[in-house]
């Protein structure tokens, strides 16, 4: 029995896709990926305790990895704003998205603990955006 998606089947939806569906599919997924639906509550609670991370390792961070982790602070605090007023804003949050990217991952601490896949999350994110510039 041969599976519904077999490697036949893909390369004929590729070949006959074009680089304006393909990028319509990849938009889409994006949004779907970014959607307050599955991301505004991870962004929340690692907003939440953002601050107390922050404080209780401001000692043992470089001033440089400080400024860092606050700057990604300062930007999942504006995401979760996105999320909550203006949900729709695909380009505003996916260019929130992108900025938090190049701060690094956030704090490992803490998304562990929250969100264990919240890594490999922001790994496919990425990937994907990339494949949209």
């Amino acid at each position: 029995m041969s599976s519904i998606c077999s490697n036949e089947h893909i390369d004929l939806i590729l070949f006959y896709t074009t680089p304006q569906d393909m990028e319509s599919i990849v938009e889409t997924m994006m949004q779907q990926l970014l959607s307050k639906e599955i991301l505004h509550e991870p962004m929340k609670e690692i907003g939440e305790r953002y601050p107390k991370w922050l404080e209780e390792h401001k000692n043992s961070l470089s001033k440089e990895e400080y400024e860092r982790y606050s700057h990604q602070y300062e930007l999942i605090r504006n995401l979760n704003e996105v999320y909550e007023n203006d949900s729709q804003n695909f380009n505003k949050i996916i260019d929130l998205m992108h900025k938090m990217q190049e701060c690094g991952q956030p704090p490992n601490d803490f998304v562990q603990e929250l969100a264990p896949d919240f890594h490999d999350y922001l790994f496919i994110i990425n990937t994907i955006s990339k494949l949209m510039r």
